[in-house]
């Protein structure tokens, strides 16, 4: 008798941990999912350059300042291009954001779908792209 009192108490507890602890990791994991971080740059390449497009400012995360989504845009909530070809687009990173004016901080992206800087599908160019970019922001 005193071996199943020892054992309702261990049961509660596992069954207490599964309810308050691994439930919410897997609705958290399934909202991660439903809602990836990981493409945010992605999105904005893919819906935030051409700021003439039908319903840009709601198509947009980040639209661009000249594109006069809000009343009043922030820095973090908008991109600004600074350079653009068929193949990459050159913009302000949000760590310029609340930085001295002399800081510069911007971000190459290529406009094709790849996985990284070794991926194959990796437009040939972006090196000397972000060189001549830098060269143009970055005073001298």
């Amino acid at each position: 008798m005193t071996i199943l009192n020892l054992r309702y108490p261990f049961w509660i507890a596992r069954h207490f941990v599964l309810v308050c602890f691994l439930i919410p990791c897997l609705l958290y994991a399934e909202v991660s999912l439903a809602n990836p971080k990981s493409d945010i740059l992605l999105d904005i390449v893919q819906n935030c350059l051409n700021t003439k497009a039908e319903n840009y400012c709601l198509q947009c995360r980040s639209p661009q300042l000249s594109a006069h989504c809000s009343s009043q845009p922030t820095c973090t909530a908008s991109i600004e291009v600074w350079a653009e070809n068929s193949d990459f687009v050159a913009m302000r990173d949000i760590k310029m954001c609340g930085c001295p004016a002399d800081f510069v901080h911007g971000l190459v992206l290529p406009k094709s779908v790849v996985t990284g800087v070794e991926d194959v599908r990796r437009p040939d160019g972006i090196w000397q792209f972000a060189w001549d970019v830098a060269l143009q922001r970055i005073p001298a």
